[in-house]
């Protein structure tokens, strides 16, 4: 429920949004049937659609914006990741914008962009080098090929 005086403040701040897309998504997609309780539902279903439009209207002001899932919140596992990404393309976010988002966006919301968060010299990074382009569509960041951890090869997929 982000209006134009909230998002002016965020601005002049600073202050970043971490959207959590998919925290309502999971509880609506999944429902009573899945054993949420219905004030929850009802709740999640109320806040979805003002919560995207909060998004979309950050998004084109320039509001920095991190990744962040929520993860905990009902079948939201630490795992989706992609799904938010993913969530995040529907808004019309452009992809090379969402992998921002989730790479130096996030690293610096959490103050640590000097170490991570992008690709330098004298940087931490882990790798994952993908089987497709995430930038023709963001789903192919779930098409891992490998991954690097500290110069070492921790996953491969042949």
């Amino acid at each position: 429920f982000l209006d134009q005086e909230c998002l002016d403040f965020m601005k002049e701040h600073g202050t970043y949004l971490v959207p959590t897309l998919v925290a309502p998504q999971c509880i609506v997609e999944n429902g009573i049937e899945a054993g949420i309780a219905d004030y929850m539902v009802k709740k999640a279903i109320y806040v979805k659609d003002a919560h995207v439009k909060s998004v979309k209207k950050a998004y084109k002001q320039g509001i920095q914006i991190a990744l962040g899932t929520d993860a905990g919140t009902p079948f939201n596992y630490h795992n989706n990741t992609a799904y938010e990404m993913e969530l995040l393309a529907r808004l019309n976010i452009p992809n090379m914008d969402i992998l921002k988002i989730a790479t130096i966006n996030s690293a610096r919301c959490v103050g640590v962009e000097k170490d991570y968060g992008s690709i330098e010299v004298g940087k931490q990074a882990d790798l994952v080098c993908l089987e497709e382009n995430p930038l023709e569509n963001i789903s192919n960041v779930r098409k891992i090929n490998k991954v690097i951890q500290s110069g070492k090869i921790v996953v491969e997929n042949n």
